[in-house]
């Protein structure tokens, strides 16, 4: 066959004596170019095979978690479009333009000597969502997600400055719940707790913190993290997700009506606690904005 006006030699062939690292036999293709030592065009037909065989599939999002060995172990999570949130618009389109102005602008950071780094807070109460938007915003901006492990002993500052340093870049940084951490409410830090405060904040923000990165913290409660965590540079947007509106609860149901037969729209609603949540248990999802100097307000 040719490609790009050379002449190529494709051999696919199946070695039928699977050794103990495999079960079962596999197949290979060996390419052989004729006159010519340039090796990218083998690079180039595998980079094309490779992005033909990838618009087949879903869209999936890489997701990486320390091992058991803290190490970072990936795998491929659902990707989760924009279309399927039901936050306000007016937040989804801040939160986004926001990534997007950031990712626009390394050169700018650069010019101006500023640690290129950004952070968001997504808080309010169990199950608005908060997951499903740092997953949203992962699919849409095509970026690896590493979830860091801040709770054990054998976790040091050290140990999660390498982690971060050891992530792709760009990527997404996902700090869930992080209220729920003593480190992260109170500054009094045990040794036996490994990580400390002064830890968290250097990783996150300090002098030889990783920079080409996207931060999102979540918290249930916002008010009990310590003022250190959550100021500028370290959080640099905010966005409160409350219980869903009335109409973010009916735009769910009317999309869940296409493909299943639900109750009407007033039953469906006095079915619903007066404060629903877009939990996955009672099939609902929504949020909403939250007053206040700090916070931003997607009404």
């Amino acid at each position: 066959m040719k490609y790009k006006n050379r002449l190529m030699v494709v051999e696919h062939g199946k070695d039928n004596q699977p050794n103990r690292a495999r079960a079962r036999s596999t197949h290979y293709m060996r390419l052989q170019i004729w006159l010519s030592w340039d090796r990218n065009l083998i690079l180039d037909i595998l980079q094309q095979a490779k992005s033909a065989y990838e618009a087949t599939q879903p869209a999936r999002v890489e997701y990486f978690r320390t091992d058991q060995y803290g190490e970072w172990s990936g795998s491929t999570i659902a990707a989760r479009p924009l279309s399927s949130l039901y936050h306000p618009e007016r937040l989804i389109r801040e939160l986004m333009g926001d990534v997007q102005t950031f990712l626009d602008s390394k050169k700018v950071y650069t010019d101006l000597g500023i640690p290129y780094r950004r952070g968001y807070l997504l808080a309010g109460p169990p199950g608005t969502g908060k997951s499903s938007l740092i997953l949203a915003v992962a699919s849409h901006f095509k970026l690896p997600i590493y979830s860091v492990p801040v709770r054990g002993a054998d976790l040091t500052g050290e140990r999660l400055s390498q982690l971060l340093w050891n992530c792709r870049k760009p990527s997404l940084i996902a700090i869930e719940d992080v209220d729920c951490l003593n480190i992260a409410t109170s500054r009094e830090s045990k040794s036996s707790e490994g990580l400390t405060m002064a830890d968290l904040l250097n990783v996150i923000d300090g002098i030889g913190a990783s920079e080409c990165r996207v931060l999102f913290m979540t918290s249930n409660h916002p008010e009990a993290l310590d003022s250190a965590l959550t100021r500028a540079g370290r959080v640099d947007r905010k966005f409160y997700l409350d219980y869903a509106r009335d109409e973010e609860l009916q735009i769910f149901h009317n999309r869940v009506a296409q493909c299943h037969s639900v109750q009407p729209w007033p039953e469906f609603r006095d079915s619903l606690p007066e404060r629903a949540t877009n939990s996955p248990q009672k099939g609902i999802c929504g949020s909403d904005g939250c007053g206040g100097e700090t916070w931003a307000h997607p009404r």
